[in-house]
């Protein structure tokens, strides 16, 4: 079963969808999906390929963006977010084991123009556990000040 999480109106997370959660996914209005399981992360979900064309069949955009606890912060990762959110329609729905991962990676994205306070509460205002991602947040390195 889908278990979505909207964090805002234009971007929500999951966990990884099966077939007809990709039905689902239409149905609520979603546009893209992003989905950041790599391949082979758990038994009987559907691969990158699978979800692909199952998308496809759906009207959906989507971008196969795996990420791992490991380097989900690293600024490749955070930039692929960025331009993949910056890029496909909205509202987007990103999706791994659990949807944490995504929303860290999110929220990494979101503290490029906004405080980490603010990123925060939308979190928490999601019921996701917004101080552990807080502290994921706080390895990032500080932001360069404008114009440097």
């Amino acid at each position: 079963m889908l278990r979505v999480t909207e964090i805002t109106p234009e971007f929500s997370i999951a966990n990884s969808p099966s077939r007809m959660g990709f039905r689902e996914i239409v149905w609520s209005g979603y546009k893209t999906v992003i989905n950041n399981a790599p391949d082979g992360e758990e038994p009987g979900v559907l691969t990158s390929a699978e979800g692909a064309a199952e998308a496809e069949r759906c009207g959906l955009a989507y971008v196969h963006l795996p990420l791992d606890p490991l380097t989900m912060l690293e600024p490749q990762a955070i930039d692929s977010m960025a331009e993949v959110l910056s890029t496909h329609p909205a509202p987007v729905i990103a999706h791994c084991r659990s949807g944490i991962m995504s929303a860290i990676v999110w929220a990494a994205v979101m503290m490029r123009t906004k405080p980490l306070s603010e990123v925060a509460g939308l979190l928490a205002r999601a019921g996701l556990p917004a101080e552990d991602i807080r502290l994921e947040l706080e390895r990032l390195p500080p932001r360069p000040a404008a114009g440097t």
